[in-house]
C-alpha cells in the first residue's frame, strides 16, 4: 500500500488515510483510494471513473524503475521446492525492470541440463514459455549508458562474466539456448558496439552466426 501511495503523492495526489481525489478525472468528492484485493495485492481504484491500477501500472505510467515483485521471490522459492533439481533461477525483465520470464535451470550431478520457462500472467507466473519475443537477459545494464555489449551463450555464462565487473562493458544473452536466438528482441542493442562470445563448439559457432544475423536484422 505504501508504495502505491508514495508514487501518487510524488505526483501531487493528497491522501486522507487510504482515500483521495482521483487524478484521472475532475474529482470533487474523493472517490478514489487504495484497496486490498482477495489475493492480498494492493491497487489504486476510482469508484467514479473506474480507473484500476496496480503498482506496476503506475510505475510504468510514471516512468519509474520497477523493483522485483516480492511475489516473484515467493514464486521462485516455491518452484525450487517443487523441482528440487533446480540449480538456478534466472529472471528476464521488461524495459521498466518488471519481471516477465523466469528460467529454471535443472541438473542432477553431471547429467543433462533441463530448462523450464515461467512467464508473467497478470499478478502471477505460469509454467509456460513467453508468447512473444523476450528482451535480452540483464536488460537494465545493457540499455544504460554502457556502449560496449558482450553476448554470451546462456544465462550461467552471462552471470559468471558479469560477476567479473569488467569496466565499461555489459553482458547479456538470449532466452531458450543456442538454437533460439530468433526468440529474443535484439532491437534494444541499436547503437551499441556488440561482441559475441559463444561456447567453443559447433553449436556455439551456429549461435554466434544466428545472433549476428538477428542483430543486423533488428538494428
Amino acid at each position: 500500500m505504501d508504495e502505491i501511495k508514495g508514487l501518487l503523492e510524488r505526483k501531487g495526489v493528497l491522501f486522507k488515510g487510504k482515500t483521495c481525489k482521483c487524478p484521472y478525472h475532475n474529482d470533487k468528492h474523493a472517490s478514489a483510494g487504495i484497496y486490498q484485493t482477495a489475493d492480498n495485492n494492493w491497487r489504486f481504484k476510482c469508484q467514479s471513473c473506474e480507473v484500476n491500477k496496480s503498482v506496476w501500472d503506475l510505475k510504468e505510467e510514471f516512468g519509474e524503475n520497477v523493483k522485483l515483485d516480492p511475489s516473484l521471490e515467493t514464486y521462485t522459492k516455491a518452484k525450487l521446492q517443487a523441482f528440487p533439481n533446480t540449480t538456478h533461477a534466472y529472471t528476464y525483465t521488461d524495459k521498466y525492470g518488471k519481471p516477465s520470464v523466469v528460467v529454471l535451470r535443472q541438473q542432477v550431478g553431471n547429467g543433462p541440463k533441463k530448462f523450464l520457462q515461467c512467464r508473467a500472467h497478470g499478478q502471477k507466473f505460469v509454467l509456460k514459455g513467453p508468447h512473444k519475443k523476450t528482451l535480452p537477459y540483464n536488460l537494465i545494464p545493457i540499455t544504460g549508458d554502457t556502449k560496449r555489449i558482450i553476448v554470451v551463450e546462456g544465462e550461467k555464462a552471462c552471470e559468471a562474466l558479469d560477476a567479473l565487473d569488467l569496466p565499461d562493458l555489459a553482458i547479456t544473452t538470449s532466452i531458450g539456448g543456442s538454437k533460439n536466438a530468433s526468440k529474443t528482441d535484439w532491437s534494444v542493442l541499436k547503437g551499441k558496439e556488440v561482441a559475441i562470445w559463444p561456447d567453443n563448439d559447433e553449436a556455439g559457432t551456429m549461435y554466434s552466426l544466428d545472433v549476428k544475423r538477428e542483430i543486423w536484422a533488428s538494428c
